[in-house]
């Protein structure tokens, strides 16, 4: 059997793919990482899809919030990064705020549940018609974060709050998962 791979010189995999020879406790395996990017349209409370130019977005969500919802992918280990996307029409200054909550087939819809809570501290600064990446990692307390609840298979919810000021629209959610 010619092996096709080789620690330290010795066949531990054959071609026919059947094992063959010992691992000792010194020795390392590469390891696979993989992230998966997954885009969540945002809905607008009480409103249809709505377009600008060639993007399909809400309509001007100013004053109130936005909406998704999904389910962790099966397999996912943690949350590499999280974005809401958003841009308004008009320069304005402003405080976005983020509301979770998450549950699990057999729980409570809202078994991990949190407040909405400002999204940055203090007031963050929108140029007119300016696509803007807001992190949504690091909201609430350490342990009570979304990145520290969610886990493979949990459905949930997450709820942006926009002040009045501008004419925001809402793009859409971007999570990029661990596995």
């Amino acid at each position: 059997m010619t092996g096709i791979f080789k620690i330290n010189n010795n066949e531990v995999f054959g071609s026919d793919g059947t094992f063959s020879g010992t691992i000792g406790s010194g020795a390392t395996l590469p390891t696979k990482v993989t992230d998966r990017t997954a885009w969540y349209y945002v809905d607008k409370d009480s409103a249809s899809t709505n377009s600008y130019d060639a993007y399909r977005i809400t309509g001007n969500v100013s004053n109130t919030n936005v909406r998704i919802v999904g389910c962790a992918p099966e397999g996912v280990s943690s949350v590499v990064s999280m974005d809401y996307y958003v841009f308004n029409q008009t320069t304005s200054t402003g405080t976005l705020a983020m509301q979770f909550q998450i549950g699990r087939d057999g729980q409570d819809y809202h078994e991990h549940n949190s407040s909405l809570t400002n999204v940055a501290s203090g007031s963050q600064t929108f140029s007119a018609n300016q696509i803007r990446a807001i992190s949504l990692m690091g909201i609430h307390a350490s342990g009570a974060r979304f990145e520290d609840y969610i886990s493979s298979g949990d459905v949930f919810g997450i709820r942006v709050s926009h002040p009045s000021v501008g004419t925001f629209r809402g793009v859409g959610i971007k999570i990029v998962w661990r596995f």
